[in-house]
């Protein structure tokens, strides 16, 4: 039963969008596989609405399921498109037979079995399960679920009828779709049949290519879409039809909705098509005024909704441009850093690591070191025009160097080493790669830890054995899932200092680097931690009472450390100064975070996240004159120069002492008053490792071995992971 619901939820997911396609290509005369992509655009983009408003719902699925089917009712009489192309020689078919056949077996049962890659396992089906229980978008901001979800949308119609394999088997159907999208391609450009199915044999056989096609990612769909948006790209060219640019630009506003940094590809197609048309600039402006039309139909629901909720069109990235308390520029960069920072991973040994190593996260195999030799493909017009795709495409992967962002580039590689090669080069070559990527074989040469198929695991993959048990032995993080469950609330909000299987618990689940919100108690914590090691200080000056408009506290020098203020108390006389609401803080920089340091609480704290620089300030404007003799602030480091000045009644910031006096505070538990603030930010758990030397392991180890003094109980476990109730 569980089998036919998986399948029942990905055939009516995978029938819906071809229905919707054909009802979109039928002015065209396309390929009919060009359907599913196209259609999937449109499904994806009904489904967000659905979500949107509310209705993330079965009953509202299967409705939108039906009447994407009708257009099935009414059958097309036109001719059928009849392509004159070359015919695989019957070596090259038998072997292709033979590949096609093996490989699809073994990604089959991989794509039937239960759900093992992390990040399918944490977000790309945890946020699709959540949106199905709470039938709509969470009201929390976070990393993932600022991205557009293009895909996801097609996951959750999915799972609504078949859980999370449904979704798995969505995304093969793009993988298995990739190779007659290719040829298809091909043929337009001039490529004879041979190479194309060569082609795509070397594409689909890539071991990176068979793990992330057959699990619930994006980047085998990312890749389909790509290769579509191409082609009608390409049959504008030759046939100056405009309705072309349609689906053309539907898909490339989908392939930004797959992947956010796919946004390169309506630049790309707008750019194309100024080319194209350079000799008539106003038909060059009407036909890519035609494509950025259509792509902004799928583009702007997601920008439209990162404004809403953020201020940012592109959230969560590119906050430096678009500033918002949601997301920190510092966690970003670190982001992007680490992105570009494999371990192992250099540009110099990039050709290896990506055939071979492995160390940039999975490999294309060793066939691809010949890839060099496609480079004779250069000689034909068709070979320029493959070379110069593939290497645009690559842009995106020096942003992020996994191996498997260079897909989309890889096929169009793949297509030009299959120009070069001779037909009985050819069969060796296909022979050869087929073997040398086979799971089995790759284990005679890999590097430990290869991100690659593991197994062959049909017994679940057919259900034969129950999926709970496959789960519990094959994914660790299932059972930290279920120890998370089992111990915590309903509409409970955990602060995960680990990753979590989210598609497989029902719990929210905030890790501590998606969020502002999630780093800045995270950073609490540790700030309790650490304050057992390093004091704190207070820097303090009086002057005559003058009335002031505001404060500002400003470091005039550089320095080696960030600057951070706990809390700034503004005297009158010897009492603080009572914040009022109609105080304003700001800084620079981190001007989102000012404000804590004037909520009375030294657990929180403003940071300036970098190095100190000369000139970074922090002031407070009162919104009313106030009579001020003097002010303090608590922080952790000691400076050569702290600067006070006060804002006199003509708005002119006066200088007021140019060194502070600092002063060794008295020992600050600061553990109680973190955990407080963390159940004030809505937070009622903590689940976090407790073991290791780097990472959350020393933090967790000292929640666990100090429990009762920060005022949290540890109520479960599972190996190495505790869950601490606060």
């Amino acid at each position: 039963m569980a089998l036919l619901q998986i399948l029942l939820g990905a055939g009516f997911t995978l029938a819906a969008s071809y229905s919707l396609g054909r009802l979109c290509l039928r002015p065209l005369r396309a390929p009919a596989v060009m359907a599913l992509p196209v259609g999937a655009a449109i499904l994806s983009l009904l489904v967000y609405l659905l979500v949107l408003t509310g209705w993330a719902e079965t009953a509202a699925f299967t409705m939108l399921g039906i009447g994407a089917l009708l257009p099935m009712v009414w059958r097309d009489r036109r001719p059928k498109i009849i392509e004159k192309h070359e015919r695989v020689d019957r070596v090259t078919r038998w072997i292709l037979t033979a590949i096609f056949a093996a490989y699809g077996v073994l990604y089959l049962v991989h794509a039937l079995a239960p759900e093992l890659q992390p990040d399918a396992a944490g977000y790309h089906l945890g946020m699709p399960a959540e949106y199905l229980r709470l039938g709509t978008f969470p009201d929390r901001i976070d990393f993932y679920g600022m991205l557009p979800q293009g895909m996801e949308m097609l996951y959750l119609f999915a799972m609504a009828f078949g859980a999370h394999s449904a979704a798995k088997l969505v995304h093969f159907a793009f993988l298995i779709a990739t190779a007659p999208v290719l040829v298809a391609l091909g043929r337009r450009l001039g490529i004879s049949e041979t190479p194309c199915w060569v082609a795509a044999a070397f594409y689909l056989c890539a071991p990176v290519v068979g793990i992330s096609g057959t699990c619930a990612y994006t980047d085998a769909a990312l890749v389909c879409c790509i290769l579509a948006t191409i082609y009608f790209l390409v049959c504008w060219r030759q046939e100056g039809d405009a309705k072309f640019l349609i689906p053309a630009g539907l898909l490339a506003g989908f392939c930004y909705a797959i992947k956010l940094n796919a946004l390169l590809i309506p630049v790309l197609g707008v750019l194309f098509i100024w080319v194209a048309s350079w000799r008539t600039p106003k038909v060059a402006l009407a036909r890519s005024s035609m494509l950025a039309g259509a792509s902004a139909i799928m583009i702007l629901p997601w920008m439209i909704r990162s404004v809403a909720l953020t201020g940012n069109p592109v959230a969560p990235l590119f906050n430096t441009w678009f500033p918002n308390p949601h997301f920190l520029v510092a966690i970003e960069q670190n982001l992007a850093k680490f992105m570009n920072t494999y371990t192992g991973f250099t540009f110099r040994n990039a050709g290896w690591e990506l055939t071979m190593g492995g160390a940039s996260h999975g490999i294309f195999g060793p066939l691809f070191l010949l890839l060099p030799v496609g480079l004779l493909a250069l000689r034909h017009r068709a070979g320029r025009w493959v070379w110069l795709a593939g290497g645009l495409l690559a842009l995106p992967w020096f942003i992020n160097v996994g191996t498997r962002f260079l897909m989309p580039s890889v096929a169009f590689f793949a297509l030009a080493l299959a120009m070069t090669l001779p037909r009985r080069v050819a069969w060796a070559a296909l022979a050869f790669h087929a073997v040398a990527s086979w799971p089995a074989v790759i284990a005679a040469y890999e590097r430990p830890g290869l991100w690659r198929l593991q197994g062959f695991p049909w017994e679940a993959a057919l259900r034969v054995q129950p999926e709970l048990d496959y789960l519990r032995g094959a994914l660790w993080d299932y059972r930290v899932a279920e120890m998370i469950k089992r111990n915590t609330r309903r509409n409970s909000r955990i602060l995960g200092l680990i990753a979590v299987a989210d598609a497989y618990t029902d719990r929210e689940v905030m890790q501590f680097w998606q969020s502002a919100l999630a780093t800045r108690v995270r950073e609490e914590i540790l700030e309790a931690y650490y304050a057992e090691k390093f004091p704190l200080y207070d820097w303090s000056a009086h002057w005559k009472e003058q009335r002031f408009l505001g404060m500002r506290f400003r470091i005039p020098t550089a320095g080696q450390f960030e600057w951070e203020i706990h809390e700034i108390d503004i005297l009158r006389g010897e009492d603080r100064i009572q914040v009022d609401q109609d105080w304003r803080a700001g800084a620079w920089p981190n001007l989102f975070e000012a404000l804590f340091a004037f909520d009375g609480s030294q657990a929180t704290r403003w940071r300036t996240w970098d190095p100190v620089q000369p000139g970074m300030y922090l002031d407070v404007d009162f919104g009313k004159p106030e009579i001020v003799n003097g002010a303090s602030l608590t922080t952790h480091w000691l400076f050569p120069q702290l600067e006070m000045y006060g804002k006199g009644l003509d708005g002119r910031w006066i200088p007021l002492t140019k060194y502070a006096k600092a002063e060794r505070r008295g020992h600050d538990d600061l553990r109680k008053a973190s955990i407080l603030d963390l159940k004030r930010s809505g937070f009622d758990y903590i689940v976090t490792p407790v073991s290791g030397a780097t990472g959350n392991g020393p933090l967790g180890k000292y929640l666990l071995e100090h429990a009762s003094e920060w005022g949290i109980v540890d109520v479960g476990s599972f190996d190495t992971v505790h869950l601490f109730r606060l």
